[in-house]
């Protein structure tokens, strides 16, 4: 009777540390978690060649602004919001309004269905109405742009682990493939949208996990692009190292982009 006791208490007592060690896996394969109605902030800044980007949070651990310096030019986006809900995003210069996101409108979950790029200076460079729709998943699977009369149309495919595998532009085609690690910008709600004149930043924004492969087909012409992820020991990526071929055998300078964080 001793020894069923003593067998049933030890293998209680492992099943608990077998839940505990999973739990703690957990966190450790997902530091990006946000809290109960508060996101909490992580990121601290990205390295990008010469330009870092800060960014900067309010006490809900929403992103108030993100201010950029590179070598011979430095500019701040700030973000008006309520809460998680922004407001407009503007590219400020030298003091000087230079753009804006701005006009945004929001479905009945909460997600951004539409905002107006407003230029501020540039004659050349129209006002530009985007619209976003949403797969049954609830991702992005159609962005419109709607400027003078015009409208072109993007077409975004996800798998079923959150990725974006498929990007159909007018011009282009894009298709990446992903590894098992998790991409700290996901976590961050509306980035595409605080980042009102670095589109190329999208193609990393929209999905869970890391990519490893982009091939974009141009037309006639055609680039692979290879990445390599390097994780800390929190299972967080720090650095995203961008090697591209342009077909026939043109290699581009190596690129990376460098994570920090608040802890």
């Amino acid at each position: 009777m001793y020894l069923k006791k003593q067998t049933f208490i030890i293998a209680v007592a492992c099943s608990i540390l077998f839940l505990i060690a999973c739990n703690k896996s957990d966190y450790l394969e997902n530091p990006f978690q946000k809290e109960k109605n508060k996101q909490k902030p992580f990121l601290k800044e990205i390295i990008h060649a010469t330009r870092n980007y800060s960014f900067h949070y309010d006490h809900m651990g929403y992103i108030d602004s993100i201010s950029v310096i590179d070598l011979h030019l430095t500019y701040v986006y700030r973000v008006a919001h309520h809460g998680k809900r922004i407001d407009s995003v503007s590219l400020v210069e030298d003091a000087a309004i230079v753009s804006t996101n701005g006009n945004i409108k929001y479905d009945n979950m909460g997600r951004i269905t539409q905002f107006t790029y407003y230029p501020r200076y540039d004659p050349l460079v129209s006002v530009n109405v985007i619209t976003l729709t949403y797969d049954y998943n609830g991702q992005i699977k159609k962005i419109a742009y709607s400027s003078n009369g015009s409208t072109h149309y993007d077409t975004l495919t996800f798998d079923n682990h959150s990725n974006l595998i498929r990007w159909a532009q007018p011009q282009n085609l894009s298709t990446f493939t992903y590894a098992t690690g998790l991409n700290p910008l996901y976590y961050i709600d509306d980035l595409y949208v605080m980042f009102t004149e670095e589109k190329s930043f999208w193609q990393y924004l929209f999905s869970q996990h890391n990519s490893i492969t982009k091939y974009l087909q141009d037309g006639v012409n055609y680039e692979t692009t290879s990445y390599q992820n390097l994780y800390d020991g929190h299972h967080r990526l720090i650095k995203k190292t961008i090697n591209t071929v342009i077909a026939p055998g043109i290699i581009q300078q190596p690129d990376s982009l460098e994570f920090r964080y608040l802890y």
